[in-house]
């Protein structure tokens, strides 16, 4: 008979040990799932806002691939290296149009091999993008080549731009009057 109290005393320890136990997870648990939550929360809130900056470089490239010399486009541009920090290969392909971009600046003649060559970094560029976004499914090579770029902007740009550049000589050259 003794040893029937010995188990049952051995037993109502266990039971009694494990009761505590279960006791201090559940406090413990208790405490940590809202924080749990709002780490949770924070992360996908923090996921969320990276995505939507990627996706607002990539749509103003997109929307600006015609004439990437639009303030908007410049801005977007150089935050490139920040906006996409963690992925090599839209750093390498900015890298590329870079390095193709500064070779065609310092070419006294803008030639038709170096302008489609940029045009097919540019691209590189657009599509690595889009990759990182998840898009690269929703995307065809040509979609990056399609532009609409109306010759009436076109010609309107290249006037306005002359007229600039009437006014900046005139400036420096010292022709320009008080009165104009």
């Amino acid at each position: 008979m003794e040893w029937i109290v010995y188990i049952s005393a051995v037993w109502a320890a266990i039971a009694t040990t494990w009761a505590a136990f279960s006791t201090w997870r559940l406090i413990y648990v208790t405490r940590e799932a809202p924080l749990s939550a709002a780490k949770l929360a924070s992360q996908l809130q923090d996921d969320s806002e990276k995505r939507r900056l990627k996706m607002w470089v990539f749509a103003i490239i997109m929307q600006n691939r015609s004439m990437m010399a639009d303030i908007e486009c410049v801005k977007a541009v150089n935050l490139i290296d920040t906006v996409y920090y963690n992925d090599k290969a839209v750093r390498d392909a900015w890298a590329s149009l870079y390095a193709q971009t500064v070779e065609n600046g310092t070419k006294k003649d803008n030639n038709e091999i170096g302008n489609k060559l940029w045009e097919i970094k540019r691209n590189d560029l657009l599509s690595s993008m889009a990759k990182s976004l998840g898009l690269d499914n929703d995307f065809r090579p040509d979609d990056f080549l399609r532009v609409y770029f109306p010759l009436g902007l076109s010609k309107e740009m290249v006037i306005k731009q002359t007229q600039q550049d009437e006014l900046y000589y005139k400036i420096i050259s010292g022709t320009s009057s008080q009165s104009e």
